[in-house]
């Protein structure tokens, strides 16, 4: 079971669209339609948005000649991109920058309580909870938080 952050992580990059190229140990280029938190270790991934990953992954493979060594399978992948004008992600750094939104998230769930406006959420969470909602006020608050992370990732 995922943690808090990790499910935020995890919205983030689903609602931001990120898809990937994957070259694993043997060299072959894979596709990642939806690219999480989680990756095989014995796979590269390079982010770009979803659906410009499909022409990627097949203009590289068009473009080797046989098998070839990892290394070079990221190099023919990333030459492609580049004369195909895609931006590439490694995989970290979009988990790096996912986790960077969930922070700013956390951030602002401090400021709403700060500043007195949680007061609306939790009239919000009652009057929800007098209408028959069976949902706890930690999924409650959790909603809110996948709400403004996919805000942030739309952005």
């Amino acid at each position: 079971m995922p943690t808090q952050s990790e499910a935020l992580v995890e919205r983030y990059m689903r609602a931001a669209g990120v898809a990937a190229v994957s070259i694993d140990g043997t060299g072959a280029i894979g596709l990642v339609d939806v690219v999480g938190l989680d990756r095989p270790r014995d796979q590269f991934w390079l982010c770009c948005p979803a659906g410009v990953h499909r022409q990627l992954h097949q203009k590289a493979i068009a473009g080797l000649s046989g098998p070839v060594a990892p290394t070079a399978a990221v190099g023919v992948v990333e030459a492609t991109a580049r004369a195909m004008r895609i931006s590439l992600t490694p995989h970290e750094d979009i988990v790096e920058r996912a986790g960077a939104a969930v922070l700013t998230v956390e951030q602002r769930m401090h400021d709403l309580q700060a500043n007195g406006a949680l007061k609306e959420l939790n009239q919000r969470f009652k009057r929800e909870r007098q209408e028959g909602s069976k949902v706890s006020y930690r999924n409650f608050m959790h909603a809110k938080r996948l709400e403004l992370i996919e805000a942030i990732a739309r952005s």
